[in-house]
């Protein structure tokens, strides 16, 4: 999702005096996330199973992120970190289970999630090789989640209900230069000239120099 930050940088006369108003333009810097792709693996734990033995996990999840971003117009060529958030996650994950004890394939699992960084509610749909089909709900977090599964197939009620714990490698979301956001910004006097954001060296943030034409 681009974010123009910017369209009203306007470096002014009383800055540069050797431009007039009308010549010298405006800066745009533009903010643009991109969504992230990771293989996970994990343990999970199906309450009153009768299993003490955990099931493996072995998923592929696809993360956006929304940002926030709040610009000094007195820094226009460069960006601190602190000036950048995370507004919100969301995205889609597939995974599959495996029984241990089996080993062999126990349920498929498709699962849409949407939240903050740090927590993300969960509705997911999948298949069980003893139940059937199933849809679920869960409330996951960094490296666990937790939720229950209700079996479509079942004429039990509450053996069609079943709660669950997974542990898993994923990390809490947090903003990464280059992997979940990156940005560019131009003069808007120069056609088809994008200069991309660089990180500096000495301290947590970014810039981009932009010459005049």
């Amino acid at each position: 999702m681009k974010k123009i930050i910017s369209a009203a940088f306007i470096f002014m006369g009383l800055f540069m005096s050797q431009y007039s108003l009308a010549g010298v333009g405006a800066f745009i810097v533009s903010i643009d996330s991109k969504a992230v792709n990771e293989v996970y693996g994990g343990l999970k734990w199906t309450l009153g199973s009768g299993s003490k033995v955990p099931e493996v996990v072995v998923g592929h999840r696809k993360t956006n992120v929304d940002l926030v971003v709040s610009l000094s117009p007195l820094n226009y060529l460069k960006i601190d970190i602190d000036e950048l958030s995370l507004d919100g996650v969301n995205g889609h994950d597939i995974s599959f289970s495996i029984n241990l004890e089996e080993l062999k394939l126990s349920a498929i699992r498709a699962k849409y999630f949407d939240g903050n960084a740090s927590t993300q509610n969960e509705l997911s749909v999948g298949w069980d090789i003893r139940k059937g089909v199933f849809i679920g709900a869960g409330f996951g977090a960094a490296h666990s989640t937790i939720g229950v599964d209700y079996s479509l197939r079942s004429s039990d009620t509450q053996s069609a209900f079943s709660p669950y714990i997974t542990l898993n490698s994923l990390e809490k979301t947090s903003l990464k230069f280059g992997e979940n956001w990156t940005g560019t910004c131009r003069h808007d006097l120069q056609v088809g000239s994008d200069y991309p954001l660089v990180k500096r060296e000495y301290d947590s943030g970014y810039y981009c120099w932009v010459d005049l034409p």
